[in-house]
């Protein structure tokens, strides 16, 4: 029986992964036809709700996570103690209803919130960092796929038809950018995966060739950028695990090349803006960013609820149109959408889990040797990243960037590291954070983070 459970987790989690891409939500809506909805149309939170299959398919991945929860809910529980940063995020939003001016769309999607963090944590209690990296490929890479032969089968339903955007792909996501943000995080799995494994390093080669190729065809300079960027970081925190002697010149060095081409950029901005394509409103987003930032000094603490903002012309975001002669879907930046919806206490809140995370990503890196090490620390990079010039944070529930660093943030927390693997000459690294003990094997019967029968 435990077999039987075992393998359907795994099957779910794949499929879980794969549908929090969105890739299934035009097919589901019935919109995979059809022309997509100017930026001015758009009225971010409400689409989901109109399409019965979506609401479906949604609340049958809920109901399997809160039963796959039941059945292993002693040991689940233990990890759910451990999460208390990432659930002042999840209890802010639940508790935006009262002050939200939407709140029947507010307690709905923070419900869902709430869920995909419970669905994050079981996965991350159920399978290893390298067993997740595998899920996450395979779902991904289905993504990569399925939007590939989209495009290349519809090309007059897979491509932007807008002057603007004319050509761009954007597969069965609602825009090009949308699609290209999710390749790049597909394009770092599979190149990850491809360092640390042999066995399967053709056909990872051939998913990090397919994503890397959809993020041009998508002609999204940001995600182009990043990509490259992402791509680089991976030798720099690989060599975090150098001697001191070593390390800490190279980063001294590197922090100063960094420091130059900052300043050099901040002086030639025009010049860097041209080559790119951009102007220097990076495509109306600094005007989008100056106009939201007057809003949320009208509610500076608490927001105005969690997905009441952003509602086209019908919610606090009209202001923002009248100001701007257009309306845009959303803040084009992460952090500004989050105080706009959960204030400065939701913005404080998220940037302590996430320093916390990040820091216990730097020691998962320093003490484990093999690329489960490097996973962690690149996926958090990418949302740091990704959310300066885009929405990557918790502005959709059913997206899989909140659902990944749930994963991701809590697989680094609860899962021991071997004691063989310790590298020589770490005390700074071997002190225990007051949780759980990084550097002790699990008790007999308790491995929470094996991926097996518990």
């Amino acid at each position: 029986m435990n077999l039987w459970i075992d393998r359907f987790e795994r099957v779910f989690g794949v499929f879980a992964l794969f549908y929090y891409t969105n890739s299934l939500f035009a097919l589901l809506s019935g919109n995979a036809f059809t022309e997509p909805a100017l930026d001015d149309e758009i009225i971010t939170g409400v689409a989901e709700a109109s399409s019965p299959m979506v609401s479906l398919f949604q609340w049958c991945i809920f109901a399997i996570t809160l039963l796959l929860i039941g059945i292993r809910w002693k040991h689940f529980a233990v990890v759910l103690t451990q999460r208390k940063l990432i659930w002042g995020v999840v209890i802010i939003a639940l508790a935006s209803v009262m002050w939200s001016g939407v709140p029947d769309l507010t307690i709905r999607r923070s419900i869902a919130l709430a869920i995909t963090t419970l669905l994050g944590m079981y996965l991350a209690m159920r399978f290893k960092v390298r067993e997740l990296m595998y899920m996450s490929c395979i779902a991904f890479g289905f993504t990569a796929v399925i939007n590939f032969l989209f495009t290349v089968g519809f090309p007059q339903y897979g491509m932007e038809s807008r002057s603007v955007h004319a050509g761009a792909w954007r597969g069965l996501l609602s825009h090009k950018n949308s699609l290209a943000r999710m390749m790049v995080l597909t394009a770092l799995n599979f190149l990850l995966l491809m360092i640390g494994c042999r066995k399967y390093r053709f056909w990872l080669f051939a998913g990090l060739i397919l994503s890397t190729a959809i993020v041009l065809f998508s002609t999204s300079k940001t995600g182009l950028s990043i990509l490259l960027f992402i791509f680089a970081l991976v030798p720099l925190f690989r060599a975090l695990r150098w001697r001191y002697n070593i390390a800490l010149p190279a980063f001294i060095s590197l922090f100063l090349v960094l420091a130059i081409v900052t300043i050099w950029a901040i002086g030639n901005q025009e010049m860097i803006f041209m080559a790119l394509g951009r102007d220097a409103t990076l495509t109306g987003r600094t005007d989008i960013w100056e106009v939201a930032g007057d809003k949320i000094s009208e509610r500076l603490w608490l927001g105005y609820g969690y997905k009441s903002f952003w509602l086209g012309r019908e919610g606090d975001s009209v202001d923002i149109f009248y100001r701007m002669n257009w309306q845009a879907p959303n803040g084009h930046n992460g952090y500004l959408d989050l105080m706009l919806d959960l204030g400065l206490l939701g913005l404080l809140s998220f940037a302590i889990s996430f320093l916390v995370s990040f820091r216990r990503a730097i020691v998962w890196l320093r003490l484990n040797p093999g690329v489960d090490g490097l996973w962690p620390i690149m996926c958090l990079s990418f949302l740091l990243l990704y959310n300066i010039t885009e929405s990557s944070l918790i502005l959709e529930p059913m997206d899989a960037f909140w659902l990944l660093y749930t994963v991701v943030s809590t697989s680094i927390l609860i899962q021991p590291i071997p004691l063989k693997q310790i590298p020589p000459n770490t005390p700074l690294f071997a002190k225990s954070d007051g949780r759980q003990p990084p550097l002790s094997l699990p008790p007999k019967g308790r491995n929470i983070g094996s991926g097996y029968d518990i």
